[in-house]
């Protein structure tokens, strides 16, 4: 009987550390992928829309809003929704 239990508990632990791989690699894809498009959203706000305005001289993007906002000094002159 306890050679049952045996050889049932290292099944159920390998099926664990599986399913815990599993999770963890589904959870590094999502990690990257969302800065990935952090990244690409940054680059087309800076070089895409705030570059082709004349007067803005500085940029922001908030990630969270997926908002773009070009700069002359202090004065928002452009805003542009990347979502």
């Amino acid at each position: 009987m306890s050679e049952i239990k045996k050889t049932r508990g290292w099944k159920i632990t390998a099926f664990i550390f599986i399913f815990i791989f599993i999770l963890e690699t589904m959870f590094f894809i999502y990690l990257y992928s969302a800065g990935n498009e952090i990244a690409n959203n940054e680059i087309k706000c800076s070089t895409n829309i705030c570059s082709n305005i004349e007067d803005a001289n500085s940029y922001q993007y908030y990630p969270s809003e997926k908002m773009c906002y070009c700069f002359k000094g202090e004065d928002i002159i452009k805003e542009v929704y990347l979502g």
